[in-house]
């Protein structure tokens, strides 16, 4: 699932994500892509586009954060469904990150 997050924390903080998807081979190593331009955050699994957000699209540098998180465990201090039936321990493994101005 993809995700954009502002507005700040609390109250303000507004939450767009993608619909959940499930990946085909999920064992394997997978290429997740961002193209953000002045218009639009445009979303990649594999070279193939999978979500598209057109607004709010921030016009200012921002840094990288590669993450997982567990949905709403920090909202409601448990775990939920999907960690209860997690089979751990598990890893979260990046290959490579690149970044480039296309102009």
């Amino acid at each position: 699932e993809h995700n954009n997050h502002w507005g700040g924390y609390a109250e303000n903080h507004i939450h767009l994500p993608s619909p959940k998807m499930k990946l085909e081979n999920p064992l394997e190593f997978h290429y997740f892509g961002l193209e953000w331009t002045s218009d639009a955050y445009i979303y990649y699994i594999d070279g193939e586009e999978t979500f598209r957000i057109t607004e709010p699209v921030s016009q200012t540098e921002a840094f990288i954060l590669l993450s997982t998180e567990c949905n709403f465990y920090r909202m409601s201090g448990k775990p939920s469904p999907e960690l209860e039936t997690a089979k751990l321990p598990d890893a979260f493994i990046v290959d490579f990150v690149r970044v480039y101005d296309p102009l």
